[in-house]
């Protein structure tokens, strides 16, 4: 939901020495801080990447070269797959693939 700022929180804002700001609710004594959009779409960022940092250093991850073993395993497993419904024979013919073919 977009809402309009008031006068007074835009002036603020503009001359701010910081790039955020600090509102306070009256009815709540809640604290709120307005950032630019794009500045929040950079902390959050910067969130994931400790975020998945912490998860490699805690050796949660798994390496690359066992994922694309593990999706190719699956992909062999699968008896049924859709990627394509057709596909050109030696004779270069199309003929309708069936979904039990490898």
């Amino acid at each position: 939901m977009d809402t309009k700022l008031t006068q007074e929180i835009s002036t603020a804002l503009q001359t701010s020495p910081q790039s955020h700001l600090t509102v306070i609710d009256p009815m709540t004594n809640r604290r709120y801080v307005i950032v630019d959009a794009e500045e929040f779409a950079r902390l959050e960022d910067a969130g994931a990447i400790r975020q998945g940092i912490s998860e490699m250093e805690a050796g949660l991850g798994q390496p690359l070269g066992e994922a694309i073993v593990e999706v190719r395993q699956m992909l062999r497993q699968r008896k049924w797959h859709f990627a394509l419904s057709f596909y050109l024979n030696p004779k270069r013919t199309f003929r309708r693939m069936t979904y039990r073919e490898k």
